[in-house]
This record gives C-alpha cells, sequence and structure tokens, in this order.
C-alpha cells in the first residue's frame, strides 16, 4: 500500500495481480478502509481497474461499506482492463481528505453520472464520474451538472476516457469532445491555456459502457495560477492536425498557496511530428515515454518523486516486467502507479502512462 500525503490530502494505491485470491483482495480492502476510518478520512473517489476475476455481486460486497460514508458518497470509478490474458494486473487507488478540512460539500447524480463538489484550501473542486454510450450526449449531462454546481466547463483541470472498443470509437469521440469545446468557448489551439489534460485509452465499466473521470477547480483569480505544460518534443494534440484528432493538453499545472498540482495527460512515445516512434519496440518505447513524464515534471518544477497516483497502461505483461526493470535502473518510483493491461489508442502504441503530481 503506497500512501502519498500533502496538507490534509491522501493519495492511496495498492497494486495487486490476477493470481490475487477473492480473499486476498477483500482482505486489502479491509486494510484500506480500516486505515481510513483511522485517519478519518472522506473518500472522493476509488479507482478500480479489475480483469473479470472479480463478480458483479463481490464487487458490490467490497463496495457496501463506501455507500454508508457520512457526508458525501464517493466517487466509485470502476474500470475492467479489456486484456484477454490470464494473467492481467490491476489495482484500487483513492483519493481521500480529512473529514474536518471540507465544507460545503455537495453532490450530483444522475443515470450513469456522480459528481462532487467541496470547498478545500480556499478553493472550490469537483471530481465526476460518467458512464455513457453516446459521448455526445454524456457532454450534454456533463455541461448541465457543471453550471448547477456553479463550475464552468473552462474550469475542467483534467479528464480521463475509458472508452469501450477504442479501435472503433476513437474518432466519434473526439469530435463530440470538440464540439464541447467549441460550444463552450474553449480553445483548443496549441497555446490555449484553458485546454484541460487527458487520458483516452480503453476500459469499459461491468455493463460494458465507456467511463469518464473528470475533475475541476476554481477561486480567485489572483489565488489560483494555471499553467499548460508542454513537452518540447512532441507536437500538441491539438484536434485538426493530429492523427484521430484528440484534443488535450500535455499536462496542466495548478498553484495555489500550499498546494501544486501537476495533472499528466497520457503520455506515449510519440514524435514532434505526431508519428509512433520506436514501433512495436516496447523497451524503446518506455524509455521514451519515461523521458517526456521527466520533461513534463521538470518544468512544473517536480520530479518523479512527487507522483502520488498514476497509471501504466500496456498491450502485454511481460512490458510490466521491463517496465519495472528500467524504473529500477532509472530510479523512477513505479510503485505509485497501477499497472492495465488494455489496448492504447493506435495499434502500434504498446506503452502509456499518466499520473498526478503533487508538491
Amino acid at each position: 500500500m503506497n500512501i502519498h500525503k500533502k496538507g490534509s490530502q491522501y493519495h492511496i494505491s495498492v497494486v495487486l495481480s490476477r493470481e490475487n485470491s477473492f480473499n486476498q483482495i477483500k482482505s486489502m480492502y479491509t486494510s484500506l478502509f480500516k486505515l481510513v476510518n483511522e485517519l478519518d478520512l472522506v473518500i472522493v473517489y476509488i479507482k478500480t481497474f479489475w480483469g473479470n476475476q472479480i463478480s458483479k455481486e463481490d464487487k458490490s460486497n467490497l463496495f457496501s461499506t463506501l455507500y454508508d460514508q457520512k457526508l458525501v458518497k464517493p466517487l466509485i470509478i470502476d474500470v475492467q482492463q479489456t486484456a484477454k490474458t490470464k494473467e492481467a494486473v490491476c489495482g484500487v487507488c483513492l483519493l481521500g481528505i480529512e473529514k474536518q478540512a471540507l465544507s460545503e460539500v455537495k453532490e450530483f447524480h444522475t443515470d450513469g453520472g456522480h459528481y462532487i463538489a467541496y470547498q478545500y484550501k480556499d478553493c472550490r473542486y469537483l471530481w465526476g464520474q460518467h458512464e455513457f454510450i453516446n459521448a455526445e450526449f454524456m457532454f450534454e449531462q456533463c455541461d448541465y451538472i457543471l453550471r448547477t454546481l456553479d463550475f464552468n466547463p473552462t474550469d475542467i483541470l483534467r479528464t480521463w476516457f475509458y472508452l469501450n472498443n477504442i479501435n472503433k470509437n476513437y474518432i466519434t469521440f473526439n469530435n463530440a469532445r470538440k464540439k464541447f469545446f467549441y460550444q463552450n468557448k474553449i480553445d483548443y489551439s496549441d497555446k490555449a491555456n484553458d485546454l484541460p489534460a487527458s487520458t483516452g485509452i480503453e476500459g469499459k465499466s461491468l455493463t460494458g459502457n465507456s467511463v469518464m473521470q473528470l475533475t475541476a477547480m476554481q477561486g480567485k483569480k489572483d489565488l489560483i495560477r494555471k499553467k499548460r505544460i508542454y513537452n518540447k518534443d512532441q507536437n500538441e494534440a491539438n484536434g485538426d492536425q493530429y492523427q484521430f484528432s484528440p484534443t488535450f493538453s500535455r499536462a496542466m499545472l495548478t498553484d495555489i498557496p500550499g498546494l501544486r498540482e501537476l495533472h499528466i495527460s497520457g503520455t506515449a512515445s510519440i514524435g514532434k511530428k505526431g508519428e509512433t516512434m520506436f514501433t512495436h519496440e516496447g523497451i524503446r518505447q518506455i524509455e521514451t515515454t519515461l523521458r517526456y513524464v521527466n520533461y513534463l515534471l521538470k518544468d512544473a518544477g517536480m520530479t518523479p518523486f512527487d507522483i502520488c497516483e498514476g497509471t501504466v497502461f500496456m498491450k502485454n505483461k511481460e512490458l510490466h516486467n521491463d517496465f519495472v526493470n528500467i524504473c529500477n535502473k532509472t530510479k523512477f518510483p513505479h510503485e505509485r502507479l497501477i499497472p492495465v493491461i488494455t489496448n492504447i489508442c493506435r495499434d502500434n502504441l504498446l506503452f502509456e502512462i499518466d499520473a498526478i503530481a503533487i508538491n
């Protein structure tokens, strides 16, 4: 169990294996929830990545204690891996905040969606999760919910999209996202400062729907500094001239007194012209991706040891062994990154990382 504490916030992650029995997983959850209670934390979200080794009924039993949490029901972001292999790795991560540090908590529920807004450190935060089949309709609902909770789409810092059958649906999804940005005057050109960081990867809920997670933040203009972070060795995913037309920033940094937070988008071995580098060479792709992540961290005044949560996406488990070996050689802390076996947005991409870093 890996714990990263900053102020009153706790990011806790646990890496598991498909070989873990249900009783072992249940024991891990018991220890995790015991720690949460001892620290008097409110769980804002808990995100799980599994294969098919846990039934829907077993999951409901594992999460049953969460539904009894006072003050707010946590977001449960449950992502099923699409790997066919029996050797899938998996894990769970959560964000917990000391109860006394939270105020003005509001929730919004809709079919497939759950959003939580709260006050923390003189800023208002929003976290949301939404299952969907039709991306355009999901964005319309998201827009309505944001405004109901007194947020604007331009307040969105980061999104995660786990898309069912990404190879088939990615372009349609990206067109819906661009339409949402256009309607809400979110510029997605190379220098636009309100373009959220994002992850787009294959995944689905237990019901087979795609899953969205987002976070947004607002406060006084003289309190929050928001800065888009660039990677000098990659072009920007500005939609119009990028393969599959995605729109996102490489990373987004927010800076408020006592808390600097960097959201690193899904990062892979893609070059300055948008081309996949080292096609089908797993080790070279891993090395390139880690170099890019280090660039983003350095530009934000951070190091890999500031990473509090993240995910390593790969097409097969053997790549995870290569990743761990490379991390050990380069002293890159991989223990907080949950490994997930899944499809990536390009057939010739084998490896991708996303992360949150705090200092």
